[in-house]
Formats: C-alpha cells, sequence, structure tokens
C-alpha cells in the first residue's frame, strides 16, 4: 500500500473541511451539543480556516494521499 505524503495547500482547504465536517463529530465525546460541534466546525475546521492553516508558517499542514485498499 503506497501512501504519499506531502504538504498541504490552499487547493486541500475544501476537502479538508469536508472531511472534517464529516470526521469531527464522530470524535467529539456524547456531552458536546450539535450546536457546539458547528461552532467549532465553523471557528477552526472551515475551508478558510484551513486556507490559513496551508499558508501560515506557524502551521505544518501535511495530506497523506493514496493507500486505497
Amino acid at each position: 500500500m503506497d501512501v504519499l505524503i506531502r504538504r498541504g495547500t490552499e487547493r486541500d482547504a475544501e476537502p479538508l473541511a469536508e472531511l472534517a465536517e464529516l470526521t469531527f463529530p464522530l470524535a467529539c465525546p456524547p456531552y458536546h451539543t450539535p450546536h457546539n460541534i458547528a461552532a467549532h466546525l465553523a471557528e477552526v475546521l472551515s475551508e478558510e480556516d484551513f486556507e490559513d492553516y496551508a499558508t501560515d508558517d506557524d502551521y505544518d499542514l501535511f495530506i497523506a494521499v493514496g493507500g486505497g485498499r
């Protein structure tokens, strides 16, 4: 199984935000409300946030590509 690890770019922002929207709620403890989860997605894991992370020197954004079965 080949996996390529590369630096994330602004072009990755949309799929990363979509992935976060699908997976972040699954990782939250059950006491978090849907409202709190939605707020976190909007404030920290939005497409615009990922664009910022990809261009901000204070962050290292990496993408794993491949590894399909």
